[in-house]
């Protein structure tokens, strides 16, 4: 007697054994199953009817995109073959000449047999990706159903399941990896068709030999020779069960990168293999037991790495996120949002990276091979004076450069080290400290694009303190006032720090944001160093040669990489360049005087007026990190644009700081020799307006038709007179606004926050409430945004309802207070009268004695007893009487009848001078004396 008839006699039992109450409950369950049976099927039949809905509704509105599909659906059935589940040629990489100058290797590929590959594999993944395998007919219903759900979630959104065996070998073949409807729906379609067509043997061999199981293997023995080193029919059990694992996701169960969770997803294979019945528990026991040894066996291959074609299959992946509708990230509000969003974007990319070095593309880039060898030139022979090596045999002064062709605004050349053997592309892999590079793109140019500053506009060289932060120059010293002509030339850090400031952390980010700066991490959000190039992570070379190229292009960002055509061999063209879009970065005004004042890093003076580029015009800017780890030089003329990078692999500080710009001038100069001088161009909206003393700019504007135009544009610029738009002026004004705006609501919050926690604890506090009251709003009807208005009204009203009912119990005490201190007021004037009567009483009593004094000094100075004698006599006494009641009285009498005694016995005549008898001889002619005698 087996198990389940064992089960069954027993259940009888205990059915017979029930009592009439048991029976009626049995009853009643019954009924309940036979309800949620009911139930189930409606809910089925309710989901295909929404998902038959949603299908229709998703064909209506992609009929166009339906209808290419089939076309195309169409073609491949009709050409169909068993070569056509073979694997992939060779993805090829082409410059833009169309020659090739790279190949990916696909790996040491072999075709299997059915009769080859294992029946533990096949099994395996009929367990895990379809269970029903060798009985539908393509497609798995039940399974669709389950996908309908999630379809409904996602609004339409294809995320996951649903799909058979022979779906999935469709998928791998001929159509597309995205995940969309339209895919899906078409997997449905064909799935039948492929089934008429090929035997299940022959979809299970097509399913086995098209898989991808990471690290560059394709098919089954690819895979079985890489991780166990053997043939795919000598696998064991436990290492199939792996390897189906493995090729469910590469990236997440790849035993060389983490043998835990590809022994954990071995696990679940083998448990859905045992409850199917495949394989019994003992075997799965064993499995499980089983030590898996990951050889790792390299096979040699053919395939060509350098430079162009690492940076090519990095941007093609890129255009296929894009194709996928990814959505790239450059800025975070949390750290975990970064750390989130990177694990996604790295498990997409590398998915789409793999593909790509999986086979079938063909890439076409604008890589000049001119341009790129006289770049690799360049680097390996200015930097060839340092041989030091590191550990790995690599150089340890390393070089980068990346150079963009102005005129199309590709990259036409990339360069990721000393020689062509290293397999580590600085050019884009790179992530490193931009020092002063960074401030025409993060500090000057977003400033002149606010309308914050012009060329003229002087700020101090000084030292500066801010929350324990003292931005610090590179020649160790303050020079004072300086225009921004000045501060760029000679990269001034303090003036730098100051404008940043004034422009704002948040909205300089942005400018790097639109321009999808890679490495910026939530710590610069407030980091204050990062407008001196002190980031968090860095920045990129080819990111600064776009971003550079920006400020040549009238302020245009254009999201261009290497790539002018992607093709793949199944799917046709991917990607063509023409979709490239172009978004305005800085105002064409803003970016012609960034321009024209990096012009002055290159003249006498400049940080790098040692670069001499034998006549053609340019514009650049030098960049060195604290202790001297990073050196860049990123510059343009009208044709190129090259950002250079040099540093040291293991961070160590460099000796020399003019490695990036000699590397800049060597590869510039070379490319630029059979070109003609050419001029940037002035554009229509700049003015030229006097410059008043403290570099603000006057209302005079100079008559362009006078400028010398002999002259470069940089040197024709009239003496007192400097650059200015009219356009960024009223920028300008909507800035401060905007600025304004934000001091009143932080004002109007501060003040309602305070209101908010206020509370009457005495008399003081309850008769000060009215008037706090008042103050909060008086700053909030200085807010001019009405929402936020009514929002702090409407806080400040519940806060003063709230404080008034404690405010009322304080009413009594607050008219006792104002009762006793209007009485103590009246005693306190009272008491003031008295003092300010005893200090006058006082000073009347010290100018009687002091007038006193006076004229007994002026009665002892008489030596006639004259009429004036008397009179002054005559005053005095007068004066005496006045000091009656004082204590000094007595003793001025004294003095004064002393004075008086003495006065009598004088003589009471003035005597006169005796006259000669000849006048002339005292008083000469009238005419002799002086005409000026004043």
């Amino acid at each position: 007697m087996n198990e389940r008839t064992g089960e069954r006699i027993k259940k009888e039992k205990i059915s017979n054994s029930n009592t009439p109450l048991e029976k009626q409950h049995q009853k009643e369950n019954k009924s309940h199953s036979k309800l949620k049976c009911w139930l189930k099927r409606i809910l089925i039949v309710s989901i295909v009817i929404i998902g038959l809905f949603i299908a229709g509704y998703q064909i209506l509105i992609h009929t166009d995109m339906y209808k290419d599909t089939l076309n195309k659906v169409y073609d491949r059935l009709a050409t169909m073959d068993k070569e056509s589940f073979r694997k992939l040629s060779n993805t090829k990489i082409y410059d833009n000449q169309g020659e090739k100058i790279g190949e990916i290797n696909t790996g040491n590929y072999k075709y299997l047999k059915i009769s080859d590959i294992p029946i533990e594999l096949q099994n395996a993944y009929i367990a895990a990706e379809d269970q029903h395998f060798k009985h539908h007919r393509g497609v798995d219903y039940k399974a669709t159903i389950r996908a309908g759900l999630v379809l409904i979630v996602n609004k339409g959104e294809i995320t996951q399941g649903g799909s058979t065996i022979t779906q999935q070998v469709i998928k791998n073949n001929m159509l597309s990896q995205e995940q969309s409807f339209m895919r899906k729906f078409m997997e449905i379609l064909i799935a039948p068709e492929l089934e008429k067509k090929y035997s299940k043997q022959e979809i299970m061999e097509f399913y086995c030999n098209s898989n991808y199981y990471g690290n560059g293997c394709y098919g089954i023995e690819s895979a079985s020779q890489y991780y166990f080193g053997k043939p795919a029919k000598d696998m064991t059990l436990a290492e199939c069960a792996m390897m189906a694992g493995v090729s469910n996701s590469p990236n997440n169960y790849n035993p060389v990168t983490s043998i835990q969770l590809a022994k954990k997803k071995m696990y679940s294979v083998l448990n859905k293999m045992k409850t199917l019945g495949l394989i019994t528990e003992k075997e799965e026991e064993l499995a499980k037991k089983q030590k898996i040894i990951v050889t790792q066996t390299e096979t040699e291959v053919v395939g060509t790495n350098n430079y162009m074609t690492t940076y090519a299959i990095h941007c093609a992946a890129l255009e296929l996120l894009k194709n996928d509708g990814f959505d790239f990230e450059y800025i975070f509000d949390s750290e975990s949002q970064y750390k989130k969003y990177q694990q996604k974007y790295k498990e997409i990319y590398n998915e789409k990276s793999s593909l790509i070095r999986g086979g079938g593309y063909h890439i076409y880039t604008s890589f000049d091979m001119k341009v790129q060898n006289e770049l690799q030139k360049a680097v390996d022979e200015q930097l060839s004076g340092n041989q030091q090596k590191q550990e790995n045999g690599k150089y340890q002064l390393q070089g980068a450069g990346v150079c963009i062709d102005n005129k199309t605004n590709y990259i036409v050349g990339i360069v990721g080290g000393r020689g062509n053997e290293d397999q580590f592309n600085r050019g884009f892999l790179a992530t490193r400290q931009p020092g002063s590079a960074i401030k025409p793109l993060l500090v000057y140019a977003p400033a002149y694009d606010n309308g914050i500053i012009s060329p003229a506009s002087v700020y101090t060289d000084k030292k500066i303190e801010n929350k324990g932060y003292s931005p610090k120059n590179a020649y160790n010293k303050f020079y004072g006032d300086m225009n921004m002509r000045r501060a760029v030339a000679i990269s001034t850090n303090t003036v730098a720090y100051q404008v940043f400031n004034d422009v704002g952390q948040k909205k300089a980010l942005e400018y790097l944001e639109k321009m999808q700066f890679s490495g910026l991490r939530y710590a610069d959000n407030t980091a204050v160093s990062i407008s001196l190039g002190g980031f968090t992570n860095g920045v990129k070379v080819d990111e600064m040669a776009k971003a550079y190229a920006a400020l040549q292009h009238d302020g245009q960002w254009i999201e261009k990489n290497c790539i002018v055509k992607l093709e793949h061999e199944k799917e046709g063209i991917l990607f063509k360049g023409e979709r490239a879009k172009s978004k305005e970065i800085y105002n064409a005004d803003a970016a012609y005087m960034m321009t024209d004042t990096m012009q002055g890093v290159l003249k006498e003076g400049g940080t790098a007026d040692y670069i001499k580029l034998g006549g053609q015009i340019a514009a650049g800017k030098t960049g060195t990190t604290n202790a001297k780890r990073d050196v860049w030089f990123c510059g343009y003329t009208n044709y190129y644009t090259t950002a250079i990078w040099v540093g040291n692999d293991n961070n160590k500080q460099l000796r020399d700081t003019k490695y990036a710009g000699k590397i800049w001038e060597q590869f510039m100069n070379n490319i630029h020799q059979e070109k003609s001088v050419s001029d940037f161009k002035v554009p229509d909206t700049i003015e030229y307006h006097n410059i008043k003393s403290n570099g603000n700019l006057g209302n005079t504007v100079y008559d362009k038709s006078k400028l010398d135009m002999k002259k470069t544009a940089y040197d024709r610029r009239p003496e007192g007179y400097d650059l200015s738009s009219g356009i960024l002026k009223n920028k300008l004004l909507e800035y401060q606004e905007e600025k304004e705006e934000k001091e009143r609501l932080l004002a109007a919050e501060k003040a309602v926050k305070e209101f908010e926690q206020y509370q009457i604890t005495d008399v003081n506090s309850a008769k000060a409430m009215e008037e706090k009251y008042k103050s909060a709003s008086a700053k909030v009807s200085e807010v001019a945004d009405i929402k936020k208005k009514s929002e702090f009204n409407t806080r400040l009203a519940e806060r003063y309802e709230s404080l008034r009912v404690t405010y009322e119990t304080w009413l009594t005490k607050i008219k006792e207070y104002d009762e006793e201190d209007a009485v103590r007021k009246q005693a306190e004037a009272v008491s003031q009268t008295e003092k300010n009567q005893e200090i006058a009483t006082e000073k009347l009593h010290q100018q009687r004695i002091k007038s006193m004094n006076e004229y007994l000094k002026l009665l002892s100075e008489r030596k006639y007893n004259t009429d004036i004698t008397k009179e002054l006599l005559a005053d005095a006494e007068k004066c005496l009487e006045n000091c009656f009641a004082y204590p000094e009285h007595d003793e001025l009498k004294r003095k004064f009848d002393r004075e008086v005694q003495r006065i009598s016995g004088l003589p009471t005549v003035v005597p006169q001078p005796e006259i000669p008898e000849n006048e002339n001889d005292i008083f000469p002619d009238r005419n002799d004396y002086p005409q000026d005698i004043s």
